[in-house]
């Protein structure tokens, strides 16, 4: 507990109770000697000092000045809650704003990935890769056509090995070239 929270849970509620009940035994310090008679529809209730009558008074002002003083902790320490609450219903709204905009930029990021790999597709599809093959005759280089994209053979290729030499790549792909 620190200074604060003594002064408001403990310190105020002790000193508004001490006060009330100085308040309520005023009377009884001021008037204690004199003769005090209390009658009830005409009957006779009490009649003695006003100190004599005091203790029941006293205790009454007692559990009034109690009363009081717990309720004005509980009154404070209400207020004290109530304040939190809305510090932390502040933060959590604030938390929920960052994570709904955070959403937002994923389903973005989502949608951009997914709209890049159906360009990149696209992109592959549209590209026709050769390999670079020497034939002994002209005339026997195939015919190909696309059919729903893929690369489809009309003649078979018969290459001998002796004819075949590999190419070697000393450039960047294609695919780089169209930027992909």
């Amino acid at each position: 507990m620190n200074g604060s929270t003594i002064q408001k849970f403990i310190l105020a509620p002790v000193f508004i109770s001490t006060t009330l009940f100085c308040i309520f035994t005023l009377p009884v310090a001021i008037f204690g000697e004199e003769s005090l008679t209390i009658r009830i529809q005409d009957e006779l209730f009490f009649h003695g000092k006003v100190k004599d009558a005091a203790a029941p008074y006293l205790g009454l002002a007692m559990l009034i000045s109690l009363g009081v003083g717990i309720s004005n902790a509980t009154v404070a320490g209400w207020q004290d809650s109530s304040r939190k609450s809305a510090t932390i219903e502040s933060e959590l709204d604030t938390i929920e704003q960052a994570l709904q905009e955070k959403e937002k930029l994923i389903q973005q990021l989502q949608v951009s990935t997914s709209e890049l790999n159906t360009q990149k597709q696209q992109k592959l599809d549209n590209v026709v890769a050769y390999q670079e093959v020497k034939f002994a005759d002209a005339a026997s280089v195939p015919m190909a056509k696309k059919v729903s994209g893929t690369v489809v053979m009309e003649k078979p290729i018969t290459v001998m090995e002796p004819l075949m030499e590999p190419l070697v790549v000393t450039q960047q792909p294609v695919l780089e070239n169209l930027g992909i």
